[in-house]
């Protein structure tokens, strides 16, 4: 998530002349790679709805950590894209639920990757692999996964809201498609 600024080098003569203020331009994409609590997306085992969820989180909290950016409007704006007109806001508005149950269990820093950068966005931070794997956990029936990794996430504290929050993002994603059966002959 750490771009090194750069800026356009004008002498300081050359820019009292103009009036003009430096522009800072971020790069495309950096070069980081995933420390050993971190991993690719694609790695994750989890469908595009559920990266989804995590690319609209990840657009909340710049806008928590950056109010000035507004990117909680892109939050929407991907929800309704990926997801459609009709859904998109409700699933949008209850990652924020999410969200605002994480925060108000967790007592540290969630840690984020920048969703504008092609490479930081493809990696997970350890804090959006739980979150991702207790939202995929839960989605395929497996509950205490989901719990454990909420706890882990919420630092041992409640974490009854989240889940709850949870719960109803899980109802609210596109159905999974069905798991075939296996008959076993004895």
């Amino acid at each position: 998530m750490k771009h090194q600024k750069k800026f356009d080098a004008k002498p300081d003569s050359q820019i009292r002349k103009t009036n003009q203020r430096p522009s800072v331009r971020f790069p495309d994409a950096c070069s980081r790679s995933p420390n050993e609590k971190e991993q690719r997306m694609d790695q994750s085992g989890a469908d595009r709805d559920e990266v989804t969820c995590i690319q609209i989180a990840r657009y909340y909290f710049n806008t928590f950590s950056n109010p000035h950016s507004q990117t909680w409007m892109r939050a929407f704006s991907t929800a309704e894209e990926h997801f459609d007109y009709s859904n998109g806001p409700v699933i949008a508005s209850l990652v924020a639920r999410v969200l605002d149950a994480v925060r108000q269990s967790r007592r540290s820093c969630f840690m984020f990757n920048n969703p504008a950068c092609a490479n930081c966005a493809d990696i997970l931070t350890e804090h959006e692999r739980r979150l991702l794997t207790a939202l995929s956990s839960l989605r395929r029936g497996g509950v205490e996964r989901a719990e454990l990794e909420l706890m882990m996430l919420c630092e041992g504290n409640d974490t009854a809201r989240v889940m709850m929050w949870l719960r109803e993002l899980a109802l609210a994603l596109p159905q999974l498609p069905a798991r075939p059966t296996t008959v076993t002959h004895h």
